[in-house]
């Protein structure tokens, strides 16, 4: 007997418990099980749409960070990218408010013009 069968025969429904804790290898599993369902029923997806919510990856949330710390009147170094994790970690929470305010209605104007 498997290993998953002797755990969920000890312990009924414990892999759809699982299945609902958030990055748990079971909800991975139980997502990807539905997206095979979805090709199965409708064919081979032709396209991923795939959005990089790491603020450091967006050049529009780096110059707001840059402005915010810096001010405006100095004039960004071109393709500016804070380094020092901590130093980076440190910005993020002290402008946390500007930064999430922005990123909230940078993705739903995303999204509308999708």
């Amino acid at each position: 007997m498997n290993e998953d069968g002797l755990l969920d025969s000890q312990l009924p429904d414990l892999l759809s418990v699982m299945s609902k804790i958030p990055n748990s290898r079971q909800q991975w599993f139980s997502e990807r099980l539905g997206i095979e369902a979805i090709s199965r029923d409708l064919s081979d997806p032709n396209l991923f749409v795939t959005f990089n919510m790491d603020p450091r990856a967006w050049p529009d949330v780096r110059q707001l960070i840059y402005q915010l710390e810096y001010g405006c009147k100095e004039e960004m170094p071109e393709n500016w990218f804070e380094k020092d994790t901590q130093k980076y970690t440190a910005l993020m929470d002290k402008y946390a408010a500007q930064i999430s305010i922005y990123l909230s209605t940078g993705c739903a104007n995303k999204k509308q013009s999708l």
